[in-house]
């Protein structure tokens, strides 16, 4: 039984390891989009805010996960 809880704890150890480096990559990548947008912003308007419409239609899977 001692066995099985040592897994356990590793296994799940693990996994908010891994759901914490997840989201640091979503942190990082929504930064790049953010410098991306006022880049396009100011050189093209329209093509940021499609860019803009597309990024916040997947926002919400970053925020329930």
């Amino acid at each position: 039984m001692q066995q099985y809880r040592d897994i356990h704890c590793s296994l799940s150890s693990f996994y908010e390891d891994d759901k914490t480096a997840e989201q640091d990559r979503l942190k990082e990548e929504i930064e790049s989009l953010k410098a991306e947008l006022v880049g396009k912003s100011k050189q093209d308007p329209y093509e940021a805010q499609m860019r803009l419409l597309e990024v916040l239609s997947i926002a919400p899977l970053f925020l329930t996960s």
